[in-house]
Order: C-alpha cells, then structure tokens, then sequence
C-alpha cells in the first residue's frame, strides 16, 4: 500500500483513525467508517457554523453559512450508516 502524503500533518488522532481503518475489513470496517464519517462531519459543522456567527471575513462568514445545511444533510445521512449512530466522545 502506498503511504497517502499531505501537505499538512495529521493530527495523532486521525492518524490513528486511518490506521484502524486501513487494518480492518467487513462489519468492523463498516461501522468505523461511519464513526469516522460523523465525526468528520460534526467537526465540518462545529467550525462552518462557528465561523458564519464570528468569522472575521465577511464574505467567507456567508460562505460558511450557506454550507452548514448542506453539512448537517450529510451528518445526517452518516448517522444512518453502520456504526453512525453510536455516541463516541
């Protein structure tokens, strides 16, 4: 498998996530991913709707705005995937 490289590192945290991921197959894979795909999406939303209230950039506050329903109909659907549901903080 070819290491993934980007430009800024990850935090251990996802660093972690990605190795769970890359080592697991079938139901398990399946539920973390929908752990994943939550919490990424509930992180999209906290700093999208964080930055429409308080942003300093007026353009990108509406920008920001205009996305959160967009994010909050993913998070939703991610909810519905395996493992999506399940409270992890």
């Amino acid at each position: 498998m070819t290491p993934i490289r980007l430009g800024v590192p990850l935090s251990p945290e996802k660093t972690a996530m990605l190795n769970q991921l890359a080592a697991a197959s079938g139901p398990q894979f399946d539920r973390l991913y929908g752990q994943a795909q939550r919490t990424g999406h509930q992180e999209a939303l906290a700093l999208h709707s964080g930055y429409a209230q308080s942003g300093n950039d007026p353009g990108l506050r509406q920008f920001a705005a205009s996305v959160v329903p967009h994010i909050e109909h993913h998070l939703a659907d991610a909810q519905r995937l395996p493992g999506g549901s399940t409270r992890r903080r």
